[in-house]
């Protein structure tokens, strides 16, 4: 008898059970091995087998799409009197932090499933400690399904994407990529469609660091002064991506701001704001148009009026 314990995922569906002589069946779809069981149970009992042979079971979990996950493999000879063999539980509770020693990455086991802390900015944010982490071996972590593809790239597109709890960030260079360690082998292909169901990630702040900044798609950044502009944008705390410092000096900051809803163009310094009096001083000083920033009346009304730009 064969037994085991089925995944606690909500999406499980059935585990698939297959036989072969001689060597271990190889994926669930081996043409050359036995089916033997499939369904929700836990054990199987296998019969009419030959005491003088070797018998090699492979078992797969699958859920409704259907996904199926890395092939579980042992193999045993029937001997008089035993009767139950017990198929290894690899699993970790929720919350086990855990890696192998020839890989520095670190996974965190959620459902039964896997998710990889990408930096080790994320990794001190979520208060983790590096003495908790466990070390295992590639089968065992090989076996446990991912949670989530952390680096994806649409298909035909350059732009590679860093997803953290359900936000993707643009990798805004080849360097910083390479400089958070990460590999190229890592990055998966997706449809364009799967990289627009995230959230964009759009707040950002240094690890170690407590400046928070505003992040816009093309790259400039804008520090939020205070708690109160934060939540008068109806911003989220738990949405702030902690990133490196390379990757925070590789945006620009602006301290060029705009009403919403005025033409005004004030230059920040500090704590003041400056009205450029014309288009022609803007020009003048050599700002970026593109570099202009707008803000609500809650922040707009932070700052102190100084002397006009002429």
């Amino acid at each position: 008898t064969l037994t085991w314990n089925n995944p606690t995922n909500s999406d499980f569906v059935r585990v698939k059970i297959l036989r072969k002589e001689n060597e271990a069946p190889t994926s669930h779809n081996d043409e050359t091995a036995t089916i033997i069981y499939e369904g929700t149970n836990k054990e199987y009992t296998d019969i009419d087998l030959d005491n003088n042979k070797t018998y090699y079971y492979a078992i797969f979990a699958y859920d409704q799409k259907p996904n199926y996950s890395e092939v579980l493999t042992i193999s045993a000879q029937p001997e008089e009197g035993k009767t139950t063999i017990e198929i290894p539980n690899t699993t970790y509770p929720d919350g086990t932090l855990i890696k192998i020693p020839e890989s520095f990455k670190v996974y965190l086991i959620i459902n039964q499933k896997r998710k990889w802390i990408p930096t080790p900015e994320v990794f001190e944010t979520l208060g983790y400690q590096w003495e908790n982490i466990i070390i295992t071996t590639k089968t065992k972590l090989n076996r446990i399904p991912n949670y989530e593809d952390n680096l994806i790239r649409a298909i035909n597109n350059y732009k590679v994407y860093l997803v953290v709890n359900g936000i993707s960030r643009h990798i805004p260079n080849p360097e910083i990529f390479l400089d958070y360690g990460f590999s190229w082998d890592d990055v998966v292909d997706v449809p364009q469609e799967t990289i627009d169901q995230y959230q964009r990630a759009y707040l950002i702040r240094e690890s170690r660091q407590g400046k928070i900044y505003y992040l816009r798609d093309d790259g400039i950044k804008k520090h939020i002064p205070t708690a109160e502009v934060f939540n008068s944008y109806n911003n989220k705390w738990e949405d702030i991506q902690v990133i490196s410092k390379p990757e925070m000096e590789s945006y620009i900051e602006s301290n060029l701001i705009q009403l919403s809803g005025d033409n005004k163009v004030y230059l920040l310094e500090g704590n003041v704001k400056r009205y450029i009096f014309s288009a022609n001083i803007f020009n003048k000083h050599k700002f970026n148009w593109d570099n202009v920033v707008r803000v609500n009346e809650v922040e707009f009304g932070i700052y102190i009026k100084g002397e006009d730009l002429r």
